[in-house]
């Protein structure tokens, strides 16, 4: 065959030499990089060379030329089309010599034929010898020290894994162990082929005993899985948790690690979890409940519209067709009754799907038969009709108020009959609850007990009473644990009546919820709800949430906000005096002791002393109902404080629920839902009323230092929302202290709840600038400066929390942080100020401090600086024209602050990592040069730096990082030029028009001047006509004589020190006129004198 004629099937049969062999290859992949469209083609050309070199035993020297040009393809970087080209080629090539092989061995169905297989396995087949031989040339570039031959060489071996057929154990372990090492590959491109390739392996079958395993180390299906569920949650970069999260294998076991993406930092990731994996994932019956729910909570509320959109689709599109787009069908998926987002759904699912809307059709007949799925319906449907004023659909389906406060009686009245028929199941109920409340109790006391140890000492005599503590600690939970198992047996009994209860106390929720938002326009309809609202709150001990709605209707209904305070304070009296009217035994027994006691000898003096000190204790105690009472008491007080918008003061009777239950509350630190229900009504009360909370953020900090996480984080929360209304200045100069607290209630890991809390908080508050607006407010600038940097400290632990290692473990911390310091960033120059300020100190930390390196994640500083870099950058700000942008200096002060990080025992690698990225920072001509000179001399400095220090490995940088820094200044250099030069040229302008200015005043002094002397001239030919005539020459004589008096008079009347001053300032100005026009005389201004 001539070495010029490409290679066709007839000639290949004629090929008889070596050379002829190689001529065909090389026109073949000649031919494979021009395009794709012909590889199924080339793909036969070169398999039948293949064929025709296995008849010439000559399948080595085919082997060989292969891999000579694959070779030539490991150097091309990423992106390079030829080189894709190539290895897909390579990649068809060996999958369709598989598939003949493989095809071969099946149509051999005789005995004869049988034999002949197994004398064949004994030797390998020429396609297993090419494969083979192919994987160990590709495996000695696997750790090849260039990035882009790495990546070539895992990128084949990516594309081969899956048709590898048949290869010997000790070839598979070789590249098992190679590809595993690469998924730690510090070049994200290398571990995303890595990542393909092991996901490959999913697929065998690894089911081997230890004994029976012909491996030398573990591999195993579950394995392989665990590797790939690495990266999809700790891995940094995007594109390489994409690749995990798109080849991991979809099961029962990974659904939770694969819905866990809905909350990855990159939206591209969360969204493909909505477009692509839930519909992998088959019909929404195959994720269960708490997944779903996870998964349309984080889609629907996600803050990317395009992960909205998709979210929204999956629910509209996926989901509602698994269920043959049956509405009732699709919200009893949802478990409505137990879902926080199935509203949002819902409504979501109505604005979508508007051509829905008019086929839902409640009559008489839908309100008597309310189910749970049909009461939920209703109200969306209400709400949303209500929402987008489709008034004509609410009036063809919903009656008049009267008639929905009749239906919500009835409801209300039979789920007071339910509970009364079921007394004995409610004993029962009520019997568990006081248990396990006991236990509650007795956890929290512990809970604060072990976290107050661990604050106050750490002596070994403490540790060993915390390690008592924690064994009670577990053997409390191991009785809960017994209590809740022998409530599992007896279940039968009263679960029944429980979820029957749960059904109608839902669908009386949505009523009220329709309620809320009612027209009573109809005066006779808003009294009958208002008779019915009052009258069960006061008389039914209504749950929580229908409590909290049912106040947020009387508060609709009600006449104003004081109308509504007085009846609230009367139900809520009228509950806590309710238990004077069914036992009188709690205040008679008091005036029982002391009848007995007066008929009672006295013993001795002291005796008697004792128990009058013990009767007047006891009378002036306050006299309360039980814990239950209370408890209710003060979950009312709670959702109608919550819903007060004036201050205090404008409530004088809320004060009794204060002084009375609160304070109560707050005191009893033994009984655990007593005590938290007090702190959180205390929270509300401090934030309507300034000197309430003076003595709250006290009360509140002494209670967060000692207890457990419980009582941390509502504390936070209230703490947090006080210094949100009143400021800092309520906690006066105890900053400090509560920055303390802020830093250790973030840092600390073993809370995570505490830690989302914490981190958000701070985040609100340094958003809106209220611990920097205390900064100028103390007298001394000692504390300014010890407030300060509390602030500076408190804002570089958010920085830090946000790439810490440990933060990957808590996807919630990290989604708040991820949101709110991009925001925080772009909102204001100044916060992008204070970002760049912490940016060398959180380099410096990240990469020397043992709580960051220790773990096993690693931080790399080729992602941590980028990111830094990004926050900081100007053209990320908001309402900022492009002037304005170009003359802000956040790049410019956080470089300086990574020269400070390059010039310290930072390492090698550091170093590294933020000469390359300095190119990144946004620097114009538009600064000023006075900063721009000082950056020149600073990074003169550092260079200087470097080379005094040459002797010490971390200084000693390669070639490319010398010459990144040296383009760098020069790049700095030229920018300080520009600068210089722009300012030289604004000075010119300026000078010209202040000149313009000057000549303009004058022209102004000078038109004023002559108006004067015309006044004054005329002024007195008035005067002289007025005089008697007399002979003409000497009339004029004296005219003249009495004008040139009057000039006189008006000079010496117009010399003063201010006219002085006026006249100095002129002949100053002229002067400065005369040398400006002297030196550029051929300047020609055109200045008009004239008006």
């Amino acid at each position: 065959m001539n070495q010029s004629e490409k290679p066709t099937l007839k000639s290949i049969k004629n090929i008889s030499r070596t050379d002829e062999v190689n001529n065909a290859m090389r026109h073949v992949f000649q031919d494979a990089q021009m395009g794709l469209s012909g590889h199924r083609k080339l793909v036969i050309v070169l398999k039948n060379v293949f064929n025709k070199s296995v008849e010439l035993n000559q399948q080595e020297y085919f082997a060989l030329y292969l891999t000579r040009i694959i070779n030539r393809i490991l150097s091309l970087k990423k992106g390079e089309q030829v080189a894709d080209r190539i290895a897909k080629f390579c990649a068809s090539f060996i999958r369709s010599i598989v598939e003949d092989e493989i095809e071969a061995k099946q149509n051999k169905e005789s005995d004869e034929d049988k034999e002949e297989d197994d004398e064949d396995e004994e030797n390998e087949s020429p396609t297993t010898m090419l494969i083979t031989y192919l994987i160990h040339h590709l495996l000695r570039g696997i750790e090849a020290k260039d990035k882009t031959v790495r990546y070539r060489v895992v990128q084949l071996l990516a594309y081969l894994v899956r048709y590898i057929g048949e290869i010997d154990n000790n070839t598979f372990e070789a590249l098992y162990s190679s590809l595993n090492k690469r998924l730690n590959d510090k070049e994200p491109i290398v571990r995303l082929q890595a990542i393909v390739a092991i996901s490959h392996f999913q697929v065998f079958n690894f089911d081997y005993t230890e004994e029976e395993s012909p491996f030398e180390i573990d591999i195993t299906n579950a394995s392989i899985t665990e590797k790939i569920i690495h990266s999809i949650r700790h891995d940094e970069s995007a594109e390489v948790r994409r690749a995990a999260l798109l080849n991991l294998k979809k099961s029962q076991a990974t659904i939770p690690y694969l819905i866990e993406r809905a909350r990855d930092t990159n939206s591209i990731n969360r969204r493909l979890v909505y477009s692509r994996i839930s519909r992998e994932l088959g019909p929404m019956n195959n994720i269960d409940f708490k997944n779903r729910e996870l998964l349309l909570k984080w889609g629907l509320n996600d803050r990317e519209e395009a992960v909205q959109a998709a979210a929204t689709k999956m629910l509209t599109t996926h989901w509602y067709g698994s269920v043959k787009e049956d509405l009732f069908e699709l919200i009893e998926n949802l478990h409505v009754k137990d879902s926080d987002i199935a509203e949002t759904a819902m409504l979501i699912f109505f604005k979508s799907r508007e051509d829905k809307l008019s086929t839902i059709k409640i009559d008489e007949a839908y309100w008597k038969q309310l189910s749970i799925e049909k009461a939920f319906l209703m109200r969306t449907f209400y709400c949303y009709c209500q929402d987008h004023t489709l008034l004509e659909l609410v009036d063809a389906n919903f009656p008049e108020a009267v008639d929905l406060a009749e239906t919500l009686e009835k409801y209300l009245e039979l789920r007071t009959k339910f509970i009364a028929s079921n007394s004995e199941n409610i004993k029962a109920w009520e019997s568990h609850n006081e248990k396990l409340e006991v236990f509650k109790n007795q956890l929290l006391q512990l809970e604060n007990t072990m976290s107050r140890i661990n604050l106050e000492t750490e002596t070994h005599k403490k540790h060993l009473d915390a390690a008592d503590d924690n064994l009670k600690f577990l053997q409390l939970e191991e009785q809960v644990s017994e209590l809740n198992r022998f409530h599992e047996e007896q279940k039968d009994n009263y679960v029944p009546f429980a979820e029957k209860l749960q059904d109608l106390e839902f669908i009386i929720l949505q009523l009220l919820l329709i309620a809320n938002k009612f027209d009573y326009g109809d005066d006779f309809g808003r009294r009958k709800m208002l008779q019915v609202i009052r009258k069960r709150l006061t008389e039914d001990k209504l749950p929580g949430e229908l409590a909290s709605i049912a106040l947020k209707v009387l508060k609709r209904i009600s006449l104003h906000e004081k109308d509504f305070i007085a009846m609230s304070t009367e139900i809520i009296t009228d509950i806590r005096d309710s238990y004077d009217n069914e036992d009188e035994h709690f205040h008679s027994a008091v005036s029982d002791f002391d009848d007995d006691d007066d008929d009672e000898e006295e013993e001795d003096e002291i005796e008697q002393d004792e128990d009058e000190e013990a009767k007047q204790k006891k009378r002036n105690e306050p006299k309360l109902p039980p814990d239950d009472i209370v408890i209710q008491c003060l979950t009312m007080s709670q959702h109608v404080l919550e819903l007060i918008e004036h201050p205090l003061e404008d409530y004088t009777s809320l004060t009794s629920i204060y002084s009375g239950l609160v304070n109560y509350a707050i005191n009893y630190k033994e009984k655990a839902t007593l005590h938290l229900l007090g702190l959180k009504c205390l929270g509300l009360f401090a934030l309507i009323d300034r000197s309430t909370a003076e003595d709250a953020v006290a009360t509140l900090y002494h209670s967060m230092r000692s207890s457990g996480e419980q009582v941390r984080i509502i504390g936070m929360k209230a703490v947090i929302d006080i210094l949100s209304i009143h400021g800092v200045s309520i906690i006066g100069t105890n900053i400090f202290s509560y920055a303390r607290l802020f830093y250790k209630s973030l840092t600390n890991y073993d809370m995570p709840g505490l830690q989302c809390v914490v981190a958000e908080g701070l985040c609100k508050l340094f958003l809106t600038d209220i611990f920097h607006a205390s900064s100028t407010s103390n007298e001394s600038e000692e504390g300014d400066n010890q407030e300060y940097e509390s602030e500076k400290q408190l804002f570089e632990a958010l920085i830090l929390t946000y790439f810490h290692p440990l933060t990957s473990k808590n996807q919630e911390l990290g989604q708040i942080l991820s949101f709110c310091i991009p925001v925080y960033a772009f909102s204001h120059p100044n916060h992008q100020a204070r970002v760049s300020s912490v940016s060398g100190d959180v380099i410096y930390r990240l990469f020397s401090d043992d709580e960051f390196t220790h773990h096993d994640h690693k931080l790399s500083a080729t992602s941590v600086i980028p990111q830094l870099i990004f926050w900081c950058d100007p053209n990320n700000l908001v309402n900022l024209t492009q002037f304005e942008i170009k003359r802000q200096t956040s790049h410019l002060w956080q470089c300086v602050y990574l020269l400070q990080a390059l010039e310290q025992d930072t390492s090698k690698v550091v170093k590294r990592a933020i000469i390359s990225n300095l190119s990144k920072l946004y620097l114009t001509d538009k600064l000023e040069s006075t900063v721009l000179k000082g950056l020149a001399e600073a990074l003169e400095g550092t260079k200087q730096c470097f080379e005094e220090n040459a002797t010490i490995p971390e200084y000693q940088l390669d070639k490319l990082s010398h010459k990144n820094l040296d383009n760098f200044i020069e790049y700095v250099n030229e920018t300080y030029a520009k600068s210089v030069e722009r300012e030289g040229e604004e000075r010119e302008k300026s000078n010209l028009l202040s000149t313009n200015s000057i000549l303009g005043e004058l022209e102004n002094e000078l038109d004023t001047q002559s108006q004067h002397d015309k006044s004054e001239t005329e002024e007195n030919v008035e005067t002289n006509e007025e005089e008697t005539t007399q002979d003409t020459d000497k009339e004029i004589n004296e005219d003249i004589s009495d004008n040139e008096e009057s000039v006189d008079v008006e000079m010496q009347d117009a010399d003063d020190p201010v006219d002085d001053l006026k006249r100095q300032q002129l002949e100053e100005n002229l002067r400065e006129i005369d040398e400006i026009l002297d030196a550029e005389d051929s300047v020609d201004y055109s200045i008009s004198m004239e008006e």
